[in-house]
């Protein structure tokens, strides 16, 4: 017997849309994030950053984080030295070697599916764009999006003006899939799902930290857009 589904269910639609950050996520340069970190401290020798500390201390605003890695409150003149030096060391590593066939097969996967897919990062605005360019990412994308320099620097009110400029996305149908809490805390805000990918000694914030925000982690970008596709991680599910 048909059975007419209950309003509950029609009401909710499946995830059409994956949101994607860039930096620790497609971009799987933890390791050399918090290397170029860790070399910027040594240059003023107020701090040795460890990965476990790194991955302990590590939120956003990072003049926030700088100041909790410094244990102290720096000037701005030392943040602005950390935040140079940081941009030199990390220039310096290549980023081909930071996307592997885990990134491309997930974008693969998700595009065969007719779905639609976006990034969003607090990473500079016309570096993300070169770098997705350089590395042949481009054409996934239906919005690419990078820190423009004004606003804060957490990524929850950049979220809800992202969601805003894709024309006929429905909120409910669109899962973030990012790496931090501060990820975690944009989803909330903007009252769409979200997945997170930890990468282990890689990762940017320790298992721990990422596990207390209750949001669904991964190992792998496979399994993430696996997990999207079956809307699980969808508000309302």
């Amino acid at each position: 017997m048909y059975m007419k589904p209950s309003p509950l269910v029609a009401a909710q639609p499946a995830c059409r849309h994956i949101i994607w950050d860039w930096n620790g996520t497609l971009l799987q340069d933890g390791a050399q994030t918090m290397g170029a970190v860790s070399d910027a401290f040594r240059t003023l020798g107020i701090a040795e950053v460890t990965v476990p500390r790194h991955q302990d201390l590590f939120h956003r605003p990072v003049r926030d984080f700088f100041d909790d890695l410094a244990g102290r409150r720096l000037s701005d003149e030392e943040h602005a030295h950390l935040v140079g030096m940081f941009q030199r060391y990390y220039a310096d590593c290549d980023l081909r070697e930071c996307v592997g066939a885990d990134t491309i097969e997930a974008l693969e996967t998700w595009a065969s599916l007719g779905f639609t897919q976006s990034v969003l990062s607090m990473c500079p605005h016309d570096e993300l764009t070169r770098s997705l360019g350089d590395l042949g990412l481009t054409s996934y994308f239906n919005r690419i999006e990078g820190y423009s320099g004004t606003g804060p620097d957490t990524k929850a009110a950049h979220l809800v003006a992202h969601l805003a400029a894709i024309e006929g996305l429905d909120p409910r149908s669109v899962a973030l899939i990012g790496d931090t809490t501060d990820d975690a805390h944009a989803a909330e805000a903007a009252q769409i799902g979200c997945i997170l990918y930890h990468s282990g000694q890689s990762a940017l914030q320790s298992f721990e930290r990422v596990a207390r925000t209750g949001r669904d982690i991964v190992s792998s970008l496979l399994e993430a857009v696996a997990l999207a596709r079956s809307g699980r991680a969808l508000p309302g599910h």
